[in-house]
């Protein structure tokens, strides 16, 4: 009879945690009401033996006190050693949730300024790439492949990328590799400095997808930019512009940052030269904060002054 209550603890506390996590996760994304009750005595239970070596209390206690404590930064480096044990022995469903907790709370960070996870979020997409198994029936979403390439790119990781593309493009559904293929590769050249191959690229493929046919007029924009080519820029600026007024599938949000990365980068464009007038540029952009690509545009900064 004790193992058998034991073994019934055991599901009940692991059940428990798993539904606090989902619902403060529910909450933190959509702002959803959260019933969380008896969870500070079950988290204090999971503490305990036998309980506190059972893989599955371990893994969403883990998880539990990252969307609880988001300060605690040791989450990334116990749930990775997780995964790569004890983790492997779960459903494949419920392994790709740990994937995504993971990547989420690296986002978070990164959204707060702390590019220092850029790196820790490229070393969880290759471990979970490494896991093919968990890419059979669910398919590489394009966005997440955009992701993947974006992050890897930022660490300066080319040969890497150039590996990859070719390698996880059969894991993306059919009808949107050959957009994944361009933009990625396109993306490539641009952060090899290749500007000529960059617009080859991007102009073979009419990209329907707003998300990604706003990535693709900020790589253009930003190819003429580092081209010096005015005339063409403004052409392309002017054809953005038009392009967020009259698109319907624009959000008010992407109108905004994307508004204000067309505005900030015409204005470094004729400012080079002048270190004055790119510190009141630079310093309008951080008051706003709402701008697209800043990165790349604090970058352009430093480079002009």
């Amino acid at each position: 009879f004790k193992r058998i209550n034991i073994s019934a603890d055991t599901w009940f506390i692991a059940t428990k945690l798993k539904h606090a996590c989902e619902a403060i996760n529910a909450r933190n994304v959509l702002g959803a009401d959260v019933d969380l009750n008896l969870i500070r005595e079950v988290r204090a239970l999971a503490a305990t033996t036998p309980f506190d070596k059972e893989p599955a209390i371990i893994a969403y206690s883990l998880i539990y006190d990252s969307l609880t404590n988001p300060d605690d930064e040791s989450f990334t480096d116990k749930m990775m050693q997780f995964i790569k044990g004890d983790g492997m022995k779960f459903p494949l469903n419920e392994q790709r949730e740990f994937f995504q907790y993971l990547k989420n709370f690296c986002i978070k960070k990164l959204n707060s300024g702390r590019t220092e996870y850029t790196r820790h979020l490229f070393e969880i997409y290759c471990l979970n790439l490494s896991m093919t198994n968990l890419l059979q029936d669910v398919p590489l979403s394009p966005f997440e492949f955009k992701n993947i390439v974006t992050i890897a790119l930022r660490l300066n990781e080319m040969q890497w990328v150039k590996d990859f593309i070719p390698a996880y493009l059969k894991y993306i559904p059919a009808e949107h590799r050959e957009n994944a293929e361009v933009y990625n590769q396109a993306n490539l050249s641009f952060f090899k400095k290749d500007y000529r191959s960059t617009l080859r690229l991007l102009q073979q493929v009419e990209f329907s997808d707003v998300f990604y046919a706003l990535d693709v007029k900020s790589i253009i924009l930003k190819a003429y930019f580092e081209q010096g080519e005015e005339e063409l820029f403004s052409y392309q600026a002017s054809a953005f512009r038009t392009f967020l007024s009259r698109n319907r599938q624009v959000s008010d949000y992407q109108r905004i940052i994307y508004r204000n990365f067309i505005k900030f980068a015409a204005q470094l464009m004729k400012a080079e030269g002048h270190p004055d007038e790119i510190k009141k540029i630079t310093d309008e952009m951080e008051a706003i904060k709402q701008v697209a690509d800043i990165r790349w545009l604090r970058e352009k900064a430093m480079e002009i002054a």
